[in-house]
């Protein structure tokens, strides 16, 4: 009996497999290998022969000029051809003057980095840095007077939606408690209160 469902499992199984080779489809679609690989295979002799990239400076540029420069100053482009390239660095207005100062310092500095005689001159233009951008804070919102908050909410006991409501109240709130705080100069431009 074993050998009988042997017989009709080995049949079956045979029955399967030349149905599946009248039915097969087209083989299974391989996508194309990622660009990345290829490109890598051209830009690393041409790096190597042309040299790095403002990027690459920008990862070590403290560690090059010097704590003293790398806060302030930053690596903006290279111009130039191979024989003869320059570096155009921002730094703010007095440091922009110091850089200019300590030049040959500097020049020396970069081309051990970068290999001998690969930057031919350093050109500083003043502008501004990360270090610089100043840090604003929001204005901290004041609480409204008695006044005021009665004021809002006469205004808004016509609208019947609770949630537009909130919301008309929130902006309101906002509205009003920065009134006078933002030294608006168009005082007749500012919404008024409802009355």
């Amino acid at each position: 009996m074993a050998s009988r469902d042997e017989h009709r499992t080995l049949q079956n199984r045979l029955i399967a497999a030349r149905w599946l080779e009248t039915q097969r489809g087209r083989p299974q679609y391989r996508p194309a290998p990622h660009l990345s690989h290829h490109v890598s295979r051209v830009v690393r002799p041409l790096s190597k022969k042309y040299g790095g990239s403002v990027s690459d400076l920008r990862q070590h540029w403290a560690e090059i000029i010097g704590p003293k420069f790398g806060k302030l100053t930053q690596p903006l482009k290279f111009t130039g051809s191979p024989r003869g390239r320059r570096l155009i660095i921002g730094a703010p207005g007095p440091a922009a003057a110091l850089m200019m100062a300590s030049k040959t310092q500097i020049l020396d500095r970069l081309n051990a980095y970068l290999g001998r005689d690969y930057v031919k001159d350093i050109y500083v233009t003043q502008s501004r840095t990360r270090a610089e951008t100043p840090n604003y804070r929001p204005v901290p919102e004041r609480g409204l007077t008695a006044h005021k908050q009665a004021q809002l909410k006469t205004g808004l006991t016509r609208i019947a939606d609770p949630d537009l409501r909130t919301a008309l109240e929130k902006l309101g709130r906002q509205i009003l408690s920065r009134e006078g705080v933002t030294g608006d100069r168009h005082p007749e431009r500012t919404p008024k209160p409802p009355q």
